[in-house]
């Protein structure tokens, strides 16, 4: 893995995306100003361990709702139906959340620090902004690891 410096994607370009959150009170950009490259293999190992967490995460779902296990996990009362239906639905609720990971690289084994499935606030910047980021910098937009434009 190596961190790459980049030049940082500018105001008025972010803009022209669409994108118009991107300066913190301080009025430090939000947007960092480098990227992580991995290795295809790295890069592969990731996506295998998500897919596998992810279908562990389903399992889990499915054990808590047929089982009625909310209040053993501290779910309040009036959560449940909302949470069944939003289950039973199954419209693709899978893509508004986030692994975030640990190891992975080196040889260090991956491990899970948590699964973010609570908000959306991420997807444009994965979606998009790391796209723009190798654009803007004249580097290869197809080497960005993820497929989560083409797959909304």
């Amino acid at each position: 893995m190596k961190l790459k410096k980049l030049n940082p994607l500018t105001d008025e370009y972010l803009e022209s995306i669409g994108f118009v959150w991107h300066t913190d009170e301080d009025n430090t950009s939000y947007i960092a100003d480098e990227i992580v490259s991995i290795n295809e293999t790295e890069a592969n190992a990731y996506y295998e361990a998500a897919n596998e967490l992810y279908d562990m995460f389903c399992e889990a779902g499915d054990y808590v709702i047929e089982n009625n296990l909310f209040h053993d996990i501290n779910i309040p009362f009036n959560l449940v139906d909302v949470i069944k239906q939003s289950w039973e639905d199954d419209v693709h609720w899978h893509l508004y959340g986030r692994f975030d990971f640990a190891g992975g690289i080196d040889d260090k084994p991956i491990k899970l620090i948590e699964f973010n499935a609570d908000t959306p606030t991420s997807l444009f910047e994965t979606a998009i902004i790391q796209w723009a980021m190798l654009k803007f910098n004249g580097l290869d937009e197809a080497s960005q690891f993820n497929s989560l434009y083409e797959s909304l």
